[in-house]
C-alpha cells in the first residue's frame, strides 16, 4: 500500500485507563469519546548545541513528550469520573479537591488520500476542563469543552505509535480495542 499524501479529518478519539501494577504499566479497554472537534499536540523538550571547531558541532534533542489540547463537543460523563477522579453523588457529577486524576493512552485517526492514519499517545494526564458559554444571539451557535492534556514517555522511554503503509491487518483493525503494545523486532519486517 502508498503513503498518504495529505491528512485531514479527525477522528475516532478514544481513551483508555492506566494503572500501574506489579511496576508494569496496564491499559483498560479503550472508551469513544464521540464529538472531537480538533486535536493539537505539541512536541516539548529543547534542543541544546554544542560548539565545537567554530561551529554547532552537535545538537541534543530532548524528548519530553508532547502537550496536548482536545476540543470536544461535550467531555462524556465516563472520563470525568474514570479520568478526572470526580465523583456521581445521587446522580450529580461532583468534583472534588480531593479528586484523584488518573492516567490514561489516548488514540485517534485522521484520514488521508489512502488510508485512515491511526494514533496513539500513551502516558497522559488530563487538567480540568475549561468550562465557558455564551448567550444566544438570534441563531444556535454549539459550545464546545477544551481538554488540556500532557502526553509523556512511558517507563520504557515510549511516547506514541502511529500506523503506516506498512502496518499488519491485525494490529491496523485492533486499534480501538486496547493500546498497541510495541514489541522489540528481531527479524526485519517488508512493509
Amino acid at each position: 500500500m502508498e503513503e498518504n499524501r495529505v491528512r485531514y479529518g479527525l477522528t475516532n478519539v478514544h481513551v483508555a485507563p492506566l494503572t500501574i501494577k506489579d511496576g508494569k504499566e496496564v491499559y483498560e479497554e479503550f472508551k469513544r469519546m464521540h464529538g472531537a472537534v480538533t486535536l493539537t499536540l505539541t512536541p516539548k523538550g529543547d534542543q541544546s548545541e554544542f560548539h565545537a571547531d567554530n561551529m554547532v558541532y552537535y545538537v541534543f534533542s530532548a524528548n519530553q513528550g508532547y502537550d496536548g489540547a482536545l476540543e470536544i463537543a461535550e467531555i462524556p460523563e465516563f472520563f470525568s469520573t474514570e479520568i478526572l477522579g470526580e465523583q456521581m453523588m445521587n446522580g450529580v457529577l461532583v468534583e472534588s479537591i480531593k479528586a484523584k486524576g488518573k492516567p490514561f493512552a489516548i488514540a485517534f485517526e485522521f484520514d488521508g488520500d489512502k488510508k485512515a492514519t491511526r494514533h496513539v499517545h500513551y502516558n497522559c494526564t488530563a487538567a480540568r476542563p475549561t468550562i465557558s458559554g455564551k448567550t444566544n444571539a438570534g441563531t444556535i451557535e454549539a459550545q464546545t469543552s477544551e481538554l488540556s492534556f500532557k502526553s509523556s514517555p512511558r517507563q520504557d522511554g515510549i511516547t506514541r505509535a502511529k500506523t503506516t503503509a506498512g502496518t499488519k491487518p491485525e494490529d491496523y483493525n485492533a486499534w480501538f480495542e486496547k493500546p498497541f503494545e510495541p514489541m522489540e523486532i528481531t527479524e526485519p519486517v517488508e512493509p
